[in-house]
């Protein structure tokens, strides 16, 4: 997953095919954004830090389960947990 949406197609400062320095992703309350490039190093840095934290060591196979508020960072965990975990993704809304 990781490689087909963050590897340049043509141009290698493209990311997936797209412009890096462009917004990627836009927080709607405080006009906050992420560009691609930025998503891609901070979703490489999660993916490092989860893999070598002592407590946490994740490998391939693994199952991690992501719950969380409506945030930027939703991006950056998802795409860095993808590269080598199993993903469970939780809903806040649908708990009463």
């Amino acid at each position: 997953m990781f490689s087909d949406l963050f590897n340049p197609r043509e141009d290698p400062s493209d990311v997936g095919g797209f412009t890096g320095c462009h917004p990627a992703y836009i927080d709607a309350t405080t006009g906050t954004t992420i560009t691609r490039t930025q998503t891609k190093k901070l979703a490489l840095s999660f993916a490092y830090g989860i893999k070598h934290h002592p407590s946490l060591q994740a490998k391939k196979g693994d199952t991690l389960l992501i719950y969380s508020e409506n945030s930027l960072m939703w991006p950056v965990v998802l795409f860095g947990a993808g590269e080598f975990v199993n993903i469970w993704i939780s809903n806040n809304d649908t708990i009463l």
